[in-house]
This record gives structure tokens, C-alpha cells and sequence, in this order.
């Protein structure tokens, strides 16, 4: 019975700590300045899509329920700290933070998120209001072609 009790309790200490082992790597996952886990994954594409589309309370229930996804890394280093400072979405960066996203960083290219900004739109921007124009109705901005021959 003790030979059973005791194969019982190593079993269940070597379980509780496989379990530890992998929750700390997926609450690491691309964390901080390690180059090693920097890497695009489906949490880097998502915070992307919704820092870029400037969706402000998607970021929020985001950080919310997982702070550690404002320091998230892409393969590139950047993360949403860098993409918030890029489009420009002042509100974003303060919850970034708050969440504890770090101004001190950097990039692959040694460059922190402040030193990321666009001047003016950037080419997928001016795209997409570009087809969003289109869907409305509304006139192109002035150099933008529509790619018809019905130009005069």
C-alpha cells in the first residue's frame, strides 16, 4: 500500500510540475526583450488586426483578461506598443502601459515603439479608405485612380 501511495504522489508532483513548466511558457509566449521568443503567431496577428483597425474596447477586454498580450513580440520584435505608436492611437498606447507594455524596449532594429510613426497613411491605409470610399459612393481622393478607363 505505501509502494502504491508513494508511486501516487511522485506521479501527481511530476503532473504539477509539467503543468507549471508550460502555463509560465504560454504566459511568457514572446514576452519582453528575449529575440529567442520573438516569433508571429495567431496573439501577434490579433493584437495587430485590433490595434490597426484602432478597435479601442476589443483592446481593452483584451488586456483585461490576458495584461501580458501588450508586450507580445513579432518575429520582427515589434509588438502592439510599436503598432499603436505607428497608427497613431494615443488611447491604445496609455492601456498598452497601463497593461504593462514598456516604452524602454526595442526592435530588431534597436528602434523603441516611440521611434515607430507613419507620416500620414500609411499604403495599406490609403487602401482601405480607398474601398471603403468605393463602397460608399464617394469620390477617390485626389491622386488615387480607380483603375477604369473612364478618367477625363
Amino acid at each position: 500500500m505505501r509502494v502504491i501511495s508513494s508511486i501516487l504522489f511522485i506521479t501527481l508532483a511530476i503532473i504539477a510540475t509539467i503543468l507549471c513548466v508550460s502555463s509560465s511558457l504560454v504566459a511568457a509566449e514572446n514576452k519582453g526583450t528575449a529575440t529567442d521568443t520573438w516569433a508571429d503567431t495567431p496573439t501577434t496577428t490579433n493584437m495587430w488586426q485590433i490595434i490597426s483597425s484602432g478597435d479601442l474596447d476589443e483592446l481593452k477586454k483584451i488586456l483585461e483578461a490576458n495584461p501580458e498580450y501588450a508586450s507580445v513580440r513579432a518575429s520582427d520584435g515589434r509588438g502592439p506598443l510599436w503598432w499603436a505608436h505607428e497608427y497613431g492611437k494615443k488611447e491604445m498606447i496609455d492601456e498598452l502601459v497601463k497593461a504593462g507594455a514598456s516604452e524602454a524596449e526595442r526592435d530588431a532594429d534597436g528602434k523603441s515603439p516611440k521611434e515607430i510613426t507613419a507620416v500620414g497613411p500609411t499604403a495599406f491605409q490609403q487602401e482601405q479608405q480607398a474601398n471603403q470610399q468605393q463602397q460608399e459612393g464617394a469620390p477617390l481622393a485626389s491622386g488615387m485612380d480607380d483603375d477604369d478607363d473612364d478618367d477625363v
